[in-house]
């Protein structure tokens, strides 16, 4: 896990948004039947696994889960103030729908 490794600004305000709140070891759970992270903030979430903030595990019927290895609320500030100043680069969206399937079934 590298102490000096600067996170992207995006990889930030992923850790900030979704783990600024919560005690190391907490999880984050997408089951991944109606929604999932935008590619956008997958590749965040790739890139603080990669840095040793967070522990990946997958989960049955395809889900994911993430679990926050240090502290966060560092974050969860930086993304704040970035947010009063106007900061428009780390307001983007977290997750989408998955697509639904066509009705009518096979054949």
């Amino acid at each position: 896990m590298s102490e000096t490794r600067e996170l992207s600004d995006d990889a930030k305000a992923v850790l900030g948004s979704w783990f600024g709140m919560m005690n190391v070891d907490g999880d984050l759970h997408f089951a991944m039947q109606k929604v999932r992270p935008t590619d956008r903030a997958k590749a965040a979430l790739d890139e603080l696994v990669s840095a040793g903030w967070l522990g990946y595990s997958p989960a049955q019927g395809g889900g994911h889960t993430y679990i926050l290895m240090r502290s966060a609320s560092r974050w969860m500030r930086w993304l704040q103030a970035r947010a009063k100043k106007g900061d428009q680069s780390v307001n983007f969206k977290l997750v989408e729908p998955l697509p639904t399937p066509p009705h009518g079934g096979e054949g």
